[in-house]
């Protein structure tokens, strides 16, 4: 198995897919705390459940990058990342944070302003697994990432 995350100060979607590429299962952690530490916290431990129930051999997530407008998340981001590499440090997990770039690249998202690449992720996403995300970008953008790893990094391509 191995466990795909796109990482969010509020929601975190996740896939969790079998080693020849079945999508097994998908989903949003989701927390509403105004404490955003404690919102984190609860974040990590929900992803340690999904871990120490599926028991995945690799776990890929996306690597953050910096919002010129938004130094605020950004840290945000960086804390949660920092959270999830030492979870998975201290549980004995392989991890590979790849840049958004790489797998939007890998699934043909390769111009366009946010609101445009939002847009094809959705189509890419619903296209490749036949079915709907209701217009959430997280879920695609994950599912997106599982068709990276699938594709390349499980492949031994990775580029």
């Amino acid at each position: 198995m191995y466990l795909c995350l796109d990482q969010a100060s509020k929601h975190t979607a996740y896939t969790v897919s079998r080693e020849n590429g079945e999508l097994a299962r998908y989903g949003i952690i989701a927390h509403e705390e105004k404490d955003s530490e404690q919102r984190l916290f609860l974040m990590v431990q929900d992803i340690k459940k999904i871990i120490k129930k599926e028991k995945p051999t690799l776990v890929v997530f996306e690597d953050i990058q910096l919002q010129q407008k938004n130094v605020i998340v950004y840290k945000c981001l960086a804390r949660l990342q920092g959270m999830i590499i030492y979870t998975l440090k201290e549980m004995d997990v392989n991890y590979v944070c790849v840049p958004p770039a790489t797998w939007k690249s890998h699934v043909g998202i390769v111009k366009g302003k946010r609101d445009e690449q939002k847009r094809l992720s959705i189509i890419k996403a619903e296209e490749t697994y036949g079915i709907s995300v209701d217009g959430n970008d997280d879920l695609a953008d994950v599912l997106n990432i599982n068709t990276y790893a699938r594709d390349i990094i499980l492949k031994g391509n990775k580029k």
